[in-house]
């Protein structure tokens, strides 16, 4: 095994880029030629359309697709770059894009070259995944990084910048507005943050009145709290299995307090392994912790599983718990698995979840009570 990992293409960021590429070209052509229409794009293609129709973005539509529409009015209006593209073409630049946020998320992480190739081997399945489901989940994925790698540079421009974008892109990202209070300058992320969301805010008036744009925010938020009592692929969902009188809000309560008790970690004030292995929990936690988390959106959890195992102490037991996320997470939904096996088991008792929440439990015993971490190289 250490034989294969030494190889070069383990070693060097360009042929994962090579290998991601590949994989993009191959499972987008894939989808091109045989699923189309594909209704999660469409669904998207179509919101700027009934943006700029005055219509309400939060109904069904079901002769155009059948999927909801959860993001919100900016979201709408940045699909006017795909929205009178044929889909074929748009659906190419579409899955493009958000392997390009993902490819230089990685890239500009503050690690050593080792560690941004072991993480984008590890996560290429869930990223595979996401893809063939025409989903945002790179691009979230890398907002939440690139928010804390800009905070750890003492850049909160482009800190602020990514989280706000983040947000008004996809809500989940909120969670890494943590970073916030870790980094040093707070007063100026802070009015940054202010300016980048009345810009954000506001880009959708290029389309419409500020009554219906008033209206579509006040629709989002509704939908938010309606979307949030679905079944989820989370520690909320496989609890609620166990104990369906359990309230989701006091699981997301108890997730909350762990992570924001780890703020009074001095050592995640440093940059350092265990202010990486805080962004690891993050993510878990963005995922684990989510009322509304599905499948394609594991890659952000694996992706803080891999930034786990860089900087753990990497011990028998986190050596087999990684194992376990590998093939109990990232490959328990592929076609290795027999269909009726998934359709029985694997979808209703949400065990896609169990090895994330193992990984989650053991790096929040080890960010409470242990010191000991691998050397930090940048």
């Amino acid at each position: 095994m250490k034989q294969i990992l030494q190889l070069p293409l383990f070693q060097h960021f360009k042929y994962l880029v090579i290998a991601y590429i590949l994989v993009f070209v191959l499972f987008t052509l894939k989808i091109v030629l045989f699923e189309m229409p594909a209704d999660s794009y469409v669904c998207f293609r179509q919101s700027f359309f009934h943006l700029i129709e005055y219509k309400n973005l939060y109904l069904l539509y079901p002769n155009e697709y059948n999927t909801d529409y959860n993001y919100g009015p900016f979201f709408a209006s940045l699909m006017f770059f795909w929205a009178y593209l044929p889909d074929e073409i748009g659906i190419f630049l579409w899955n493009g894009a958000h392997l390009c946020a993902y490819l230089l998320a990685l890239f500009f992480l503050p690690f050593e070259q080792k560690a941004k190739v072991f993480i984008g081997w590890f996560c290429l399945q869930e990223y595979i995944t996401s893809m063939q489901n025409v989903q945002t989940n790179p691009t979230i994925a890398a907002l939440i990084l690139l928010t804390a790698i800009y905070q750890s540079k003492e850049k909160p421009v482009l800190s602020s910048l990514f989280l706000v974008f983040g947000i008004f892109f996809k809500v989940y990202v909120v969670t890494a507005g943590v970073w916030w209070i870790i980094g040093k300058q707070k007063m100026r992320f802070l009015l940054f943050g202010l300016g980048w969301a009345v810009l954000f805010f506001l880009i959708p008036l290029v389309w419409v009145d500020i009554q219906q744009l008033l209206f579509l925010y006040e629709q989002w938020w509704q939908k938010m709290q309606h979307h949030s009592q679905r079944n989820s692929l989370s520690i909320i969902g496989l609890l609620q299995i166990l104990s369906p009188s359990i309230q989701q809000l006091y699981i997301m309560a108890f997730g909350l307090i762990v992570t924001l008790g780890l703020l009074f970690k001095q050592s995640i004030y440093k940059s350092g392994p265990h202010q990486w292995l805080f962004l690891a929990h993050l993510l878990l936690f963005t995922i684990l912790f989510n009322p509304a988390s599905e499948s394609p959106t594991y890659l952000i959890a694996v992706t803080g599983v891999a930034i786990w195992w860089w900087f753990s102490e990497r011990t028998k037991l986190d050596l087999v718990l990684l194992i376990f996320v590998l093939l109990g997470t990232s490959f328990i939904t592929t076609d290795l698995v027999p269909v009726n096996w998934r359709t029985n088991y694997v979808y209703p008792y949400h065990l896609k979840s169990i090895p994330c929440i193992l990984v989650w439990a053991k790096l929040t015993y080890d960010l409470y009570l242990s010191s000991s971490t691998r050397p930090f190289v940048a």
